[in-house]
Formats: structure tokens, C-alpha cells, sequence
């Protein structure tokens, strides 16, 4: 595992490297470069039979859309939050502007990311690989968990009931995992059987 998160680091380091102009530049570094378990690239990796080259392009395009998620989840508009593991989250070192633009910046990262990086690969499986992304930052995955978890307005989670938090974790963690398994999975040159949660 260890191995697997720094090959992960590596790449993500050489994604998006300090130039002009800085600041943006920094706060996507900040947020995607700040350690964390990598469990998204992990289980894309896991499902392809040995060749993590082909599987990193896909890996590395997870981590950027989930640093992107948490930039934005940690807004003051959001869930206001001053600290993401133990230090200062990115808004309150950059600044709120900067880190919406930067969010938006890292999910376009990732998109490109996978399409100028992935070879050996058929067009067919890059577009699923693609659309899973998509799925997962859509209306079927963070952005509606998102909204229904800000709509329950800071409720602690025994006094939210079991569907509504069923339907957030479902639609945040339980599709980032999906997303991971069905990319990684897509990439695997044999043939795999795939069946979607949702």
C-alpha cells in the first residue's frame, strides 16, 4: 500500500507543478499533495491485473476530483471548516476565491489528466473511464450528497435517520469507491463483469 500511495504522490506531484500564476497553482498542491490514504487510487489500481501504469492516469484523476470535493466542502458557505488534518484548510490559507477556481481547476485536471495520459488503452474504455469520473462529481454522486448533507443543517448523525444518511454516504463515499472499482476495472484487459450500485 505504502509502494502504491507514493508511485500515487509522485505523479500527482508532476500533475500540477509551481508556475505562473502561483497562487492557484499552490492551493491545488495544497490540497492534493497533503497526505491522505489514497484509498480512491488504491482500489482503481487493485483492479487492474498488475499494470499499474495503465491504471495511474485513471488513479491520479480520482485524487484530484476528491481534493477538489473537499476544497469546496470545507468552504465557509459549506461546511465552514478551519482545519483539514490538523492544519489550516486551503480556504484559510488562499483565501475563498482562489479555492473555488482551484477546485475547478483540479476536476478539469483530471479530466485532461486521463485523456492525454492513458495508452494502450481502447477509445471505448478511456470514455467509460471517463463518464465514471463524471458520474461520480455529478447529479448521481458527490453534488447531491453534498446538497442533502449541507440541507440537514449540521444535524448530528443519530438524530439525522438511517435513509438520509444512507443516501449521503451512499452518494459521496459509496460512489468515489464505485467510481475507483468501475475505472480500474475498465482498464483491465480481460473481460469483467460490472455491475453498478446505483
Amino acid at each position: 500500500m505504502l509502494q502504491k500511495i507514493n508511485a500515487v504522490n509522485k505523479v500527482l506531484d508532476a500533475v500540477v507543478p509551481l508556475r505562473n500564476p502561483t497562487k492557484i497553482h499552490e492551493a491545488m498542491r495544497y490540497s492534493f499533495l497533503s497526505g491522505g490514504k489514497r484509498i480512491c487510487s488504491i482500489v482503481c489500481i487493485a483492479f487492474v491485473d498488475g499494470n499499474e501504469s495503465i491504471a495511474m492516469p485513471s488513479a491520479c484523476a480520482l485524487e484530484m476530483v476528491h481534493a477538489a470535493c473537499l476544497m469546496h466542502d470545507y468552504l465557509s458557505c459549506t461546511d465552514s471548516d478551519d482545519l483539514r488534518r490538523w492544519k489550516p484548510s486551503n480556504h484559510k490559507v488562499f483565501g475563498e476565491y482562489v479555492i473555488v477556481l482551484a477546485g475547478c481547476a483540479l476536476v478539469t485536471c483530471a479530466f485532461e489528466h486521463i485523456v492525454t495520459t492513458i495508452v494502450g488503452v481502447k477509445l471505448e474504455k478511456i470514455l467509460r473511464v471517463i463518464g465514471e469520473l463524471a458520474r461520480l462529481i455529478g447529479l448521481e454522486g458527490v453534488v447531491v450528497g453534498q446538497v442533502d448533507d449541507l440541507e440537514s443543517g449540521g444535524q448530528d448523525q443519530s438524530d439525522m435517520g438511517f435513509e438520509k444518511l444512507e443516501y449521503i454516504h451512499f452518494h459521496k463515499t459509496t460512489a468515489a469507491l464505485e467510481a475507483s472499482a468501475i475505472a480500474g476495472a475498465m482498464l483491465e484487459k480481460k473481460s469483467v463483469a460490472i455491475t453498478c450500485m446505483t
